[in-house]
């Protein structure tokens, strides 16, 4: 394999001003742009270090500096700001997804932020951290209809909330602006039902009887006699339980029930009121009337 024509990335000195980090990830991607395996790039890594960075890499044991993961994880202490690390992580966990910011840049931005956060994790736990923070981020509505899907990562959860926008905006447009078919139907749902010719001439001819009854009854009890008319109005007048009882239950008059009943006896101290004598009444006093005083 030929070797690289450029000294690409700059040393790496380990002075406060450098982070180790950042330019471990700077190697990383010219050695993939010059297709290093790990071989080759085990064998240039120390040819970029110098200063306090080289000395420290002389120091290290033999069986570290014959595996680059184990030199990584030796010189992320000394040479990692630790307070970078933890402003990375608080970025990470604290990246919503802007207005109007498309789901494959905002997932490239969490994962950005999370190789930062968490240099020595593996990828496979760098990819769980990432899907937290990649949900987490989401609108309320949306993270909880991704979540029922279970995605595995965050690959299959831009796949799934894409579909979901997609049918969030779909039902905004059909709200907004319904479409023929829908207008139609809501036209139709709304109509009044068309009434049945066959019931509404039933119910016309029912309604003309009656009014044709009415004026019949009230022709007729214009030509009954007067007396007839005042005879119904006194007994409509009378309580329910009196109207013309008073002839069928009373087998005579009033004044001949009166004249049937016996007289009490008259006792002796009683005045007749026209002789002013004792024993009888005014009605059977044997004393002629005086004749009224006329002059005659």
């Amino acid at each position: 394999m030929a070797e690289p024509r450029s000294r690409l990335p700059p040393s790496f000195d380990g002075t406060a001003a450098d982070d180790f980090q950042l330019w471990i990830q700077q190697f990383d991607v010219w050695a993939d742009a010059q297709q290093l395996d790990q071989a080759a790039r085990l064998r240039h890594f120390p040819t970029y270090l110098t200063g306090p960075a080289f000395g420290f890499y002389t120091e290290l044991p033999a069986a570290t500096k014959a595996d680059l993961a184990l030199i990584r994880a030796a010189m992320v202490g000394p040479f990692g700001r630790t307070a970078l690390l933890e402003e990375f992580r608080r970025a990470a966990n604290a990246r919503p997804r802007r207005p109007n910011e498309s789901l494959s840049v905002y997932a490239a931005e969490i994962q950005r932020l999370v190789r930062l956060a968490y240099p020595t994790y593996n990828d496979a736990g760098r990819a769980g951290v990432a899907l937290d923070r990649f949900l987490a981020g989401l609108d309320p509505d949306l993270r909880h209809r991704v979540m029922e899907f279970g995605p595995a990562d965050v690959d299959a959860a831009i796949r799934q909330a894409s579909i979901c926008e997609q049918a969030r905006h779909a039902a905004a447009r059909d709200l907004q602006f319904p479409t023929a078919d829908h207008t139609a139907a809501r036209i139709t749902s709304t109509r009044a039902p068309t009434p049945d010719p066959t019931a509404t001439v039933a119910t016309l001819a029912s309604k003309l009887t009656e009014i044709v009854d009415l004026l019949h009854a009230q022709a007729s009890n214009q030509r009954q006699p007067e007396h007839q008319q005042h005879s119904r109005r006194d007994d409509r007048d009378q309580p329910p339980n009196r109207r013309g009882s008073d002839r069928r239950d009373d087998p005579a008059p009033r004044s001949e029930t009166r004249r049937r009943l016996p007289r009490r006896p008259v006792r002796p101290d009683e005045q007749c009121h026209q002789c002013h004598g004792y024993g009888h009444y005014a009605a059977s006093c044997p004393t002629p009337t005086p004749p009224s005083g006329n002059g005659h």
